[in-house]
């Protein structure tokens, strides 16, 4: 027993070792080549930015001080902003748990090995807003692109759960 708990933690030590020490362009995907969007933000309070804000804030999200933002990318890209909340909460517990230095809460590209990395939190909510706003998303509920966002079979269930809480 004891010799299989010491390979088990040689084995987790040789992992993170060659992560920690492998270079970041070998796992890091480019930063997109486009600034980020100018989005006028109104200076009345939009009603859903601080039901969003209180939300986020809840679950203590380093992007609870975004949901302005998110609330006017939203509506530039014609997406429900509760719809980013809640992939947000199911991808990363809203931006608690996501890759390194990523900035990506929405699990956007990351698969296989693979991290989408963003130059900040507001970079990582615009792109997954034009994304969404484009094939295979765009016109399509959440319940009908499940399938192509996330493998998980309970995805839309989970992104409904935060959504009615909204």
């Amino acid at each position: 027993m004891k010799e299989l708990l010491a390979g088990l933690l040689i084995a987790g030590l040789i992992s993170w070792y060659d992560i920690a020490n492998t270079p970041p362009d070998h796992y890091l995907s480019p930063v997109p080549d486009h600034p980020l969007q100018e989005v006028q933000v109104e200076d009345e309070v939009d009603p859903m930015a601080k039901r969003i804000e209180a939300f986020l804030d809840h679950y203590r999200s380093p992007l609870a001080e975004h949901a302005d933002f998110i609330v006017a990318i939203s509506h530039t890209y014609g997406i429900d902003p509760r719809l980013l909340v809640s992939i947000a909460g199911v991808e990363s517990t809203f931006c608690k748990f996501i890759p390194a230095h990523s900035f990506n809460c929405f699990g956007w590209g990351i698969y296989h090995g693979k991290v989408t990395r963003f130059p900040n939190y507001k970079f990582g909510v615009q792109e997954v807003a034009r994304g969404l706003s484009r094939p295979p998303y765009k016109g399509k509920t959440y319940q009908e692109f499940a399938g192509t966002y996330s493998e998980s079979k309970d995805w839309a269930q989970k992104v409904e759960y935060f959504y009615e809480r909204i």
